[in-house]
C-alpha cells in the first residue's frame, strides 16, 4: 500500500506532537492515525472501530477511547457536533476553518464558513480584551428536508 505525502506530514507531525510531550509514537497510534486519515467527514468512534478492522486491526474500544483525547489535543481531530445524540469527530488536521448546522431530527451534519460570524467573533473578543485560540459553532434546528416531512 503506498502512502500518500499529504499522510506522510500528518505521519510527521503527530510524532513531533508526541515527542514535545514526552509520548511514544505505539503501533496502536500508528494504526489510529491511519484509520483516522483513511475516514470522510464526521465519523463516531464506532465507524472507527470499524475502519480499524477492515484495515485488519482488532485494537479494543478502550485503547481507541484512551487515545482520541491525544489526538484531539494534537489539532488532528475535533470533538464535533457535540449538540447531536452523539459524539462525532472530524479530522481538522490541514482543513479550513468551518461550523456546523446540524438537524435535530435526522442527524444532518452542514458545514459552512460565514465571514460575517468570523468578524463578529474577532469584534467581540477585542471589546471583552479576549484573546480566541479557536472555538467550535453549531447551529441546531431543522434541515429543509425534514421541515418538508411535517
Amino acid at each position: 500500500m503506498g502512502v500518500s505525502k499529504q499522510y506522510t506530514k500528518l505521519l510527521d507531525t503527530f510524532c513531533l506532537f508526541l515527542k514535545q510531550k514526552g509520548k511514544r509514537f505505539t503501533p496502536e497510534r500508528e494504526a489510529l492515525l491511519l484509520a483516522v486519515f483513511s475516514l470522510k467527514g464526521h465519523f463516531s468512534p464506532e465507524d472507527l472501530i470499524k475502519q480499524l478492522h477492515k484495515q485488519d486491526n482488532t485494537m479494543s474500544v478502550v485503547t481507541m477511547y484512551r487515545n482520541l483525547p491525544i489526538f484531539v489535543e494534537a489539532n488532528i481531530l475535533e470533538r464535533t457536533c457535540l449538540s447531536s445524540k452523539h459524539t462525532r469527530y472530524e479530522m481538522i488536521w490541514a482543513k479550513e476553518h468551518h461550523d456546523h448546522l446540524i438537524c435535530t431530527d435526522c442527524g444532518t451534519i452542514t458545514e459552512f464558513n460565514y465571514e460575517a460570524i468570523e468578524i463578529l467573533q474577532e469584534a467581540l473578543a477585542a471589546q471583552y480584551c479576549f484573546n480566541i485560540e479557536r472555538h467550535h459553532l453549531e447551529l441546531l434546528g431543522t434541515c429543509h428536508t425534514c421541515q418538508q416531512r411535517v
